[in-house]
């Protein structure tokens, strides 16, 4: 699931008392799915609700939102008292026999859940209502997208972030002597060349002895 931030959630509850307000109706809801349950992440506010947030309910239910998310579908249930497959779903059960919901999708086309409302009265949902659930589905697939780039940037920040703090990189010319390799420093003194480089990039320096010097200084003591 998702993880949504504070402030997008109180735009979204905005957005579904809104919703039910123009169409003057029930109840308008925000499902969320998760593979296997659905939740109501969201709910109009008013007492002829019946719904809070937090319900869960099965994806095998029987609920219209889940028919929603097995369809993939725009869903429109004009009469459930007159629907042999609605009749006695759960929805109706709780007075609530009219339904309009569209799928709400991630930008990668996985369900991210539904956008719904619902009526305690038969209702056909004309153009205008049906038109107005689309648009509002769009923009919370535009504002989830938007969400999920911001939160990957931010991810992708704080790693950068990180990497910088603990890389220090050696640029431009060295000046080094030819005979002993010590560094001049911008002050103009000379530091050795190990010294340096420990001090001013990540890499700490090991001595060791490379072939030619082990034959040039201890040619006696080593046997080739």
């Amino acid at each position: 699931m998702v993880n949504l931030p504070s402030e997008l959630i109180e735009k979204w509850q905005d957005l579904v008392d809104a919703m039910a307000g123009v169409l003057d109706l029930p109840a308008g809801l925000i499902v969320v799915y998760d593979g296997q349950n659905l939740e109501v992440l969201l709910s109009s506010r008013g007492d002829e609700n019946p719904f809070q947030s937090g319900f869960k309910d099965s994806i095998e239910g029987g609920t219209y939102c889940a028919k929603v998310i097995q369809t993939e579908k725009l869903l429109v249930v004009v009469d459930a008292l007159k629907d042999e497959e609605w009749r006695e779903g759960p929805d109706a059960k709780l007075g609530l026999i009219a339904y309009l919901g569209a799928p709400i999708r991630l930008p990668g086309g996985d369900l991210f859940g539904t956008l719904c409302c619902m009526d305690n009265r038969a209702n056909s949902f004309d153009e205008r209502a049906s038109n107005l659930m689309i648009q509002l589905r769009d923009f919370l697939e535009a504002q989830l997208e938007l969400h999920l780039i911001n939160q990957k940037l931010e991810i992708q920040n704080v790693e950068l972030h990180n990497s910088l703090s603990t890389v220090k990189t050696l640029r431009g010319i060295l000046p080094l002597c030819s005979h002993c390799h010590n560094i001049r420093t911008k002050e103009g003194a000379w530091k050795d060349l190990a010294d340096y480089v420990s001090t001013h990039s990540e890499a700490q320096v090991s001595h060791g002895l490379c072939p030619r010097c082990i034959k040039k200084h201890y040619s006696e003591e080593v046997a080739y």
